[in-house]
C-alpha cells in the first residue's frame, strides 16, 4: 500500500512539473509589432486616423486583405487570421500586435490592443512680473 502512495505520489509531481513546464513554453516565439491595420491596397499609405473610411470601402470593393504596416520598417504583414481583426476597433489607431510569424511570411494574431499616448502635460503658466513692494498686497 506504501508503495503504490509513493507511486502515486511521484506520478502526480511528475504530471503537474510537465504541466508547468508546457505552460511556462506556451508564450515561446510569440513577437510584438507595432503599427496600424490597414487595408492591402492602400497599403502603407493606410498610416494615419484618417484612413479608416477607405479601409472599411476598400475592403468591401476590392480582393484587399487585411495587413498590419509597421512605420519604421516599412513593412507590410499580412494577416493570416482575417478575423482577429475588429474594424470597428482597431482600424485609425496605432496599435500593438501580439503573434507569431508563419514561414509563409504572414503573421498570425493572438490579440491586438490600441497603442494609448499619453496626453501633453499643460504648458506653464506665463511669467509674471514680481510684485511691485511698494504696492501693498490687496
Amino acid at each position: 500500500m506504501k508503495r503504490i502512495i509513493t507511486t502515486f505520489g511521484f506520478s502526480a509531481v511528475l504530471i503537474l512539473v510537465l504541466f508547468a513546464a508546457i505552460r511556462a513554453g506556451g508564450d515561446e516565439g510569440k513577437i510584438t509589432w507595432t503599427g496600424w491595420i490597414t487595408d492591402s491596397k492602400c497599403g502603407l499609405n493606410g498610416m494615419n486616423a484618417g484612413h479608416k473610411a477607405c479601409a472599411l470601402a476598400c475592403m468591401r470593393r476590392t480582393e484587399s486583405y487585411w495587413v498590419l504596416a509597421d512605420p519604421e520598417s516599412r513593412i507590410l504583414y499580412k494577416i493570416q487570421n482575417q478575423t482577429a481583426v475588429n474594424p470597428r476597433v482597431d482600424l485609425g489607431i496605432e496599435v500593438k500586435v501580439i503573434g507569431h510569424k508563419n514561414d509563409d511570411g504572414t503573421i498570425s494574431v493572438d490579440s491586438i490592443a490600441p497603442i494609448i499616448v499619453p496626453p501633453k502635460p499643460p504648458a506653464p503658466p506665463p511669467d509674471q512680473a514680481p510684485p511691485d513692494p511698494k504696492i501693498p498686497p490687496h
